[in-house]
């Protein structure tokens, strides 16, 4: 019996650690092309008059899975590009980030992901994000082929190019697109 438990346990880590018996959850190295809108406002200094103020932005966001040692624990890396100046476009932003665990595989909760979006002119915005991930297609492996992402809630701070700075709230919307389609060469 000791022997028979133990044969079972390493194949469910084997097959937990490779994504096998997993259907649905593996999402791994996805481009997404999101559109960033915000509104609040923008301020000098504490008790200065505010002023209202929004942006949006296009930035492309790289979700690429590091680890999956089981369906409680999975680890992604999610890097933001901008067009920090015509044409130009940066890697701004790198962080790690973890669905919730007991969704998927029609929809992916992340609780906090938060990007950090530049803009052309400077300004820096930081989205702290609940977002949604739903799978559109889906490859025989399991693997999430197409995907769209978007916020369910999500706040906004940050530092505008004159130095003021920005509070307010806002939506990230877009879906995954081919890394042959990316505007930038990511290597």
């Amino acid at each position: 019996m000791r022997t028979f438990t133990a044969a079972v346990l390493a194949l469910l880590f084997v097959s937990t650690a490779t994504g096998g018996g997993l259907p649905g959850q593996e999402i791994d190295d996805l481009w997404f092309k999101l559109k960033l809108k915000t509104k609040g406002y923008a301020y000098d200094a504490p008790l200065a008059e505010a002023e209202k103020a929004s942006f949006s932005a296009t930035f492309f966001l790289n979700l690429d899975l590091v680890e999956m040692v089981d369906v409680a624990n999975v680890v992604y890396t999610i890097t933001t590009w901008c067009e920090t100046a015509p044409d130009v476009w940066e890697s701004v932003d790198s962080d790690f980030e973890f669905f919730e665990p007991a969704t998927g595989p029609e929809i992916y909760l992340f609780r906090f992901m938060d990007p950090k979006v530049t803009l052309p002119d400077g300004s820096t915005i930081q989205c702290d994000s609940v977002l949604a991930l739903r799978p559109s297609k889906v490859g025989e492996s399991g693997d999430v082929e197409k995907a769209k992402l978007e916020s369910l809630a999500m706040t906004a701070t940050g530092t505008l190019a004159d130095g003021s700075l920005f509070t307010g709230g806002g939506t990230l919307k877009g879906k995954s697109v081919d890394i042959e389609d990316l505007p930038f060469s990511p290597n």
